[in-house]
């Protein structure tokens, strides 16, 4: 197993909520209220550990795992995921916890469709807003085949909630890497594979382990969303906000993807898009690629608005 090494100091956390707690990671000072760095779909808090040392200093950066994810609780026997608004939910709890009247935002994948629309519901207590290689909720949300998918979908929930974890294979950890390397389309590496097992996965001793993560959480996508309603939540989008896309990107799913750009570009307090060269994970592969676009951004608020034009 690599290890996995910082620059920076970091605390693993607890947050209470009804059915348990919110695992996370707190870097740098606990004086500062933090960027809240929300993780991707079955990944966990840990798919920052490689960019947050390469961010400014003088921010504090809270990286949470969501429930169901990494170290979280679980959500009670019988009740099922919604992946979107679970987030969103959680964010808020967060800040009424600590008493935070604004917040920003760092998220990837899942983490940037929560913090989409958590900016559109709560537009005036979001300052900044980084989002990395997603926009909004797109294809899988808007199908024309989505309402046939949810009655096997529901089955599947009911199948794990009866059999809970135990379906989870234990495996050796070279076993471990293999299944997320394939479960990730080969698009992470296998040093990021390592770093999201340190929060991904539980020990059962003699080199055997099983994942961390709720089964549940693989059928939380029953909520279908409307082109209009992501349309009408992209409008009220205030904030600051960042969207880094990796390249080369989905050609069919495009037009959707610039035009949701578009709409918060005319709604935003100020709008970037940066494109980089890479895969959906390119934030834990390579993050010197995106960190100094993120900094800049963190640094120095309020610049010119700059949409890249993608030829």
């Amino acid at each position: 197993m690599t290890e996995v090494t910082h620059t920076k100091l970091s605390e693993d956390i607890t947050i209470p909520v009804p059915w348990g707690h919110i695992s996370a990671e707190w870097w740098g000072s606990k004086n500062r209220q933090p960027v809240i760095c929300i993780h991707g779909w079955q990944n966990n808090a840990a798919t920052f550990n490689p960019l947050i040392p390469l961010l400014p200093e003088n921010f504090s950066y809270l990286c949470i795992d969501l429930p169901g994810h990494g170290r979280s609780t679980h959500f009670p026997d019988g009740i099922p995921y919604n992946l979107l608004f679970d987030g969103v939910i959680v964010i808020r709890r967060i800040s009424k916890h600590y008493g935070w009247n604004e917040i920003s935002i760092i998220g990837h994948s899942l983490g940037g469709l929560i913090g989409f629309i958590y900016a559109s519901i709560f537009p005036d207590q979001i300052n900044t807003f980084v989002s990395l290689d997603i926009v909004a909720p797109l294809v899988k949300f808007l199908s024309e085949d989505y309402l046939s998918k949810i009655g096997g979908a529901i089955d599947k929930f009911l199948h794990y909630d009866t059999v809970k974890n135990s379906n989870d294979q234990v495996q050796e950890y070279n076993s471990m890497i293999d299944t997320i390397m394939k479960g990730h389309n080969n698009q992470l590496t296998r040093e990021a594979c390592e770093c999201l097992l340190t929060r991904g996965m539980h020990s059962h001793g003699k080199g055997m382990y099983s994942f961390s993560r709720d089964n549940r959480i693989k059928v939380g996508w029953l909520t279908p969303m409307t082109t209009d309603f992501v349309r009408n939540c992209a409008n009220k989008i205030k904030c600051r906000y960042l969207n880094i896309k990796a390249t080369p990107y989905d050609l069919d799913t495009w037009p959707m993807y610039k035009e949701i750009c578009d709409i918060i570009e005319s709604s935003a307090r100020e709008f970037k898009l940066i494109f980089v060269e890479g895969t959906h994970f390119v934030h834990i592969n390579e993050p010197k690629k995106i960190a100094s676009h993120i900094s800049e951004f963190l640094l120095f608020p309020n610049c010119e608005s700059n949409c890249a034009n993608e030829n």
